[in-house]
């Protein structure tokens, strides 16, 4: 079973941060996962929430969306670190790493192929496999009309209920569930198409072997010694 950290190695260091990933080649595994934003400039950031309350000193309760990058500049996350850009983030990731990268907010899709673009151009640059994920449509449309070749995955929550319609459009690697969801016909179904199933957030021995039994390909996990679960 694949195991992907989710935000780095969050269960040790502040997750999205720098740190968080720089420290990923301490460990085993191989596949990471995290979020990104788009700020007022396009500028793409790494991080979570749509607003900047929960992880800034200042507890700064305004939305990305509508901040200029240089604003943004001025915050410190609560490690003592500045909010890193995806391009940041990505010099710092091992180039062994599969990287799954979820367009998390608005307008990110229609700015990822800046990425792959930079890869085109310099092998050097990235050396990293990179998937996109997301829960949003338009967001996927647009990062796989930018990026017909590019690798994606479909997110599924429990309100999804065209996730199916979604899997045919956009002929994702993988299509990713949460873990309170996920079930052995959907597996199956998914399997059946000759894809992945990754499971999102794998915290628990109980859920862990839930997993194993279901047969998924994957779990995204706050912690990095998952893997020895079930041992």
């Amino acid at each position: 079973m694949i195991i992907i950290c989710h935000r780095g190695i969050s269960n040790l260091y502040l997750e999205n941060s720098l740190t968080a990933f720089r420290r990923l080649s301490n460990y085993s595994g191989t596949w990471v996962e995290f979020d990104i934003h788009a700020t007022v400039d396009d500028v793409l950031i790494v991080y979570h929430d749509f607003d900047l309350s929960r992880l800034t000193t200042t507890k700064d309760p305004r939305l990305i969306r509508e901040m200029l990058y240089s604003e943004i500049q001025k915050l410190t996350l609560i490690n003592g670190e500045k909010i890193p850009t995806l391009a940041e983030v990505m010099k710092v990731i091992p180039s062994s790493h599969t990287i799954n990268i979820e367009l998390k907010g608005e307008g990110t899709g229609f700015l990822v192929d800046s990425i792959v673009q930079q890869k085109r151009e310099d092998e050097s640059y990235l050396k990293q496999t990179i998937i996109f994920s997301s829960f949003l449509k338009n967001e996927l449309d647009a990062a796989k009309a930018l990026i017909p070749e590019g690798n994606f995955s479909v997110l599924v929550r429990e309100d999804s209920s065209d996730w199916k319609e979604r899997v045919a459009t956009i002929d994702p690697v993988s299509v990713n569930f949460d873990v309170d969801h996920i079930t052995e016909e959907n597996v199956t179904y998914v399997h059946g198409l000759n894809k992945k199933v990754f499971v999102f957030t794998v915290n628990t021995q109980e859920q862990f072997d839930r997993m194993a039994k279901l047969g998924v390909d994957g779990v995204f996990t706050d912690f990095s010694e998952i893997s020895t679960l079930g041992q």
